[in-house]
């Protein structure tokens, strides 16, 4: 079945699931920094401001990233995003408190920005004017449904080994993505 899928869809879903495991950080901190917030060394009350710090931050991101892709060509912006989210996510696992956290979470939004131009970009790349719609969609849809699976499984993986060992885990499955690219 692999053999009647084009070049250009199978390069798509490799930057695709790129984008959805570089995002495995994110959907982690979402997952145990509510339920084990003594753990990062941050105050119930300290969660909310770091789980939205990155949405701000995307504001002036979003613009930079799209400048930085246009001047870059081929993958070094996703390959800049993907060691961005490995150490993000690292740094997850070494509880220095709050602004250690809030600063992780403004560099994310940075790197959230590289990504999802990134898959976006492949989506218009690799489509053409019939399919352009279904290709966004699949984006959205594969990127969306590894982010689930990374939110439960982390979640898992928390109640089993140590929670801070979680995101060295995910750092190290986000690195591997390394491996696709030339």
């Amino acid at each position: 079945m692999l053999d009647k899928v084009s070049s250009d869809t199978k390069k798509f879903i490799t930057v695709v699931i790129i984008v959805g495991l570089g995002m495995a950080g994110d959907a982690m901190i979402y997952c145990l920094l509510p339920v084990i917030p003594e753990k990062f060394n941050i105050t119930i009350f300290q969660i909310g401001i770091l789980l939205s710090v990155n949405r701000f931050v995307r504001i002036v991101t979003n613009e930079i990233s799209s400048k930085v892709v246009s001047r870059l060509s081929s993958d070094k912006p996703l390959v800049i995003a993907v060691c961005l989210s490995v150490f993000i996510t690292l740094g997850y696992a070494v509880p220095l408190g709050f602004w250690w956290l809030f600063f992780l979470r403004a560099l994310w939004g940075a790197c959230f920005s590289l990504l999802r131009i990134e898959g976006l970009i492949a989506a218009l790349k690799y489509s053409n004017k019939e399919n352009m719609g279904r290709y966004i969609a699949w984006y959205e849809t594969i990127k969306a449904q590894i982010y689930g699976v990374v939110t439960i499984v982390s979640g898992i993986l928390a109640d089993i080994i140590p929670p801070l060992m979680v995101p060295v885990l995910l750092a190290a499955l986000t690195a591997l993505c390394l491996l696709f690219f030339k």
